[in-house]
This record gives C-alpha cells, structure tokens and sequence, in this order.
C-alpha cells in the first residue's frame, strides 16, 4: 500500500499525518509496517508512527523529502475503506491530494 501525496502548498516539498487506518467491514486492518524510502524523517517523527492502530497517541509521521509512505502486510489484505489523520501541527504540512496505491510485488502500482 503506497501513498503518494500531490500537494499544492507553498511548503509542498514536506508532508506529514498523525494516523492512517485501513479498514474492511467496518474492522481495523492491523498488522501493517510502514516504511519511507528515501525520506527525511525527524527524530521520533519516521514512518513508524503510522502502525495502523495508533489512535489518539500525539505521535506523527513527517518527512522533508515528500517521498511515499508504503505500508507493507505480512499477507494480502481487502479494504473497503481508510481513514486519515492529520497532524496537529503546520497544516500547510497536511497532505491535499494524494493517491492511495496498492502492490502485490511492491514494484508495480
């Protein structure tokens, strides 16, 4: 599952979110790991922020470098819908547009 923001703003070269969940059924999808390839992620703010039950914790995914979140699964998942959080701070960091991708190699989306 990958992220990929398009966002317009002034500061478009950072994005940051405090949550992100998947969910089937009206259930949360846990078990994903997120990684950021390529990104520039401050001390206690890299993608292991978003673990896809953190609710309510404060903590935030940002990254300088605008590069993709991907949330790996041990195993294919099915998803009807998401939810997006965003952080509590800057909202010009706030991702506007983006596109939500999926990968059963990791290589094509």
């Amino acid at each position: 599952l990958r992220n990929n923001d398009r966002s317009a703003h002034e500061h478009g070269h950072c994005v940051q979110i405090s949550n992100f969940l998947l969910y089937y059924k009206g259930n949360v999808i846990d078990g994903g790991k997120a990684e950021n390839p390529g990104g520039n992620n401050p001390a206690g703010e890299g993608p292991s922020n978003i673990s896809g039950t953190l609710q309510g914790t404060g903590r935030k995914w940002l990254d300088f470098n605008n590069k993709p979140l991907i949330i790996k699964f041990p195993n294919p998942v099915t998803a009807d819908s998401y939810t997006l959080v965003t952080a509590n701070d800057y909202p010009i960091r706030d991702p506007v547009t983006w596109t939500l991708e999926y990968s059963e190699d990791g290589s094509n989306w």
